[in-house]
C-alpha cells in the first residue's frame, strides 16, 4: 500500500475444539492475535468491531465469499479458556511509531459449503479508512496452513470374544467394552469398563443355567513396532498386553424372593498382536488445518491368549483356565 501508515502481522491463532472434531457450527470461535505498528504521525485508534474476517473460495466466485462477525476483541494477548460472557469488544490506541498487540475473536456458523477450505483474510482500516489485509490461511500455500497437535485421547467401543479350555472351567464369553484411548510417545493405551456374558460349557462354577453376567474394568497397553501405508491411512502392527478385573454373577433359572445371589471375583490377563487401521483427522472446515503428528487409530483388531483366575467358589477350589481371545474396537 502506497504511503502506508499501518503495518500488521498475525501472531497466534486459536480455534475451538469443536471445529477440529465436528467442523464449523454456531459454537465455533476463531481468535487471532495481531501485532499492529503505527507508522503515521498521529495516534491510531481502532475499535475491534471494525476488524473483519473474509473467507474466499475463489477470486472468480465473489458470490461464494463468506464473512465472520467480530464477537470480542481488545488490546494485549488473547486469553483462551474464558466464558463467552467474559469477552467484550474493546478499543485500542497506538501512539505514532509504536507497536501494540491486539486480539480479535470471531464466531462461526454452519452454511452450505462450510466443509470446503478457503483463503482466510483479516482486514482492518488504517487512519485514512483504507483496508489493510493480512492473509492468515491459504490452502494453496503450504506455509499458510494451520498445524495443531492431534487430540490426545478419544472414546472407543469394542467387542470381545474369549474361549477358555480347562478341566475345571471351560467357557465362552462375549463382552462389550467402552474405553478411553490415548497415546504416550510410541505407546497406545486404553482404560475402560466391560459388560460381559459368560456361558460355562464344563466346569465347577455353580449356576442353574450355566450362565453368568459380569461387570468389570480393563486396561491395555500397545507398542506398535511396524507401520506402513500413507499418512492418511496408516496401518500399525504391534504387541499388546493387559488385563481385566471382573465381578461375575450366576444367572438363576427363575428369580424369587428366596433366590440367593451366587457371585465370584475374576481376574483375566491377556497378550497378543494388535493391528490398527486409519488415523484420526481434523474435521473438514473452511480453515486448512492439519495435524503435526499421527492421530489415534480409527479401528483395530486384537488376537491373543488370555488366562483367567476365578475366586470365591464356595462349592469347590478357586479355578483358572486359559484360551484364545479376540476383539475389535472402533473409535468415535
Amino acid at each position: 500500500m502506497a504511503n502506508a501508515t499501518l503495518s500488521v502481522e498475525a501472531g497466534n491463532i486459536y480455534v475451538t475444539d469443536d471445529l477440529i472434531n465436528v467442523g464449523m457450527d454456531e459454537d465455533t470461535a476463531l481468535a487471532v492475535e495481531l501485532g499492529i505498528t503505527n507508522a503515521g504521525p498521529q495516534p491510531y485508534a481502532l475499535n475491534a468491531a471494525a476488524i473483519s474476517c473474509w473467507m474466499e473460495l475463489s477470486p472468480e466466485q465473489p458470490g461464494e465469499t463468506r464473512s465472520l462477525t467480530p464477537a470480542a476483541g481488545g488490546e494485549g494477548p488473547f486469553t483462551p479458556g474464558l466464558g463467552s460472557e467474559d469477552y467484550t469488544i474493546g478499543s485500542i490506541t497506538i501512539p505514532p511509531g509504536q507497536t501494540r498487540k491486539a486480539w480479535i475473536m470471531f464466531r462461526g456458523y454452519r452454511y452450505d459449503g462450510s466443509d470446503v477450505t478457503r483463503k482466510i483474510t483479516i482486514s482492518l482500516p488504517d487512519a485514512r479508512g483504507r483496508r489493510v489485509q493480512v492473509v492468515i490461511a491459504d490452502p494453496a500455500r503450504g506455509q499458510l496452513r494451520w498445524e495443531v497437535k492431534p487430540p490426545s485421547h478419544a472414546f472407543a467401543y469394542g467387542m470381545q470374544n474369549a474361549t477358555l479350555y480347562a478341566q475345571g472351567f471351560s467357557a465362552m464369553a462375549t463382552a462389550a467394552q467402552l474405553s478411553i484411548v490415548s497415546r504416550a510417545g510410541p505407546f497406545l493405551y486404553d482404560v475402560g469398563i466391560t459388560s460381559r456374558v459368560l456361558l460355562e460349557t464344563k466346569g465347577l462354577l455353580p449356576s442353574e443355567t450355566s450362565g453368568f453376567s459380569g461387570l468389570g474394568v480393563n486396561a491395555h497397553l500397545t507398542y506398535p513396532f511396524f507401520t506402513w501405508g500413507s499418512w492418511q491411512n496408516p496401518r500399525l502392527l504391534g504387541l499388546y498386553g493387559g488385563g481385566e478385573a471382573h465381578y461375575l454373577a450366576a444367572i438363576p433359572r427363575q428369580v424369587t424372593k428366596d433366590t440367593k445371589a451366587i457371585a465370584f471375583g475374576a481376574l483375566s490377563l491377556e497378550a497378543g498382536l494388535e493391528l490398527d487401521f486409519g488415523a484420526q483427522a481434523p474435521a473438514t472446515s473452511p480453515f486448512p488445518i492439519s495435524f503435526t503428528g499421527r492421530g489415534l487409530p480409527r479401528w483395530g483388531i486384537r488376537v491373543g491368549y488370555t488366562h483367567w483366575f476365578v475366586f470365591g467358589n464356595s462349592n469347590g477350589p478357586d479355578l483358572n483356565s486359559g484360551g484364545l481371545v479376540s476383539a475389535v474396537r472402533f473409535r468415535f
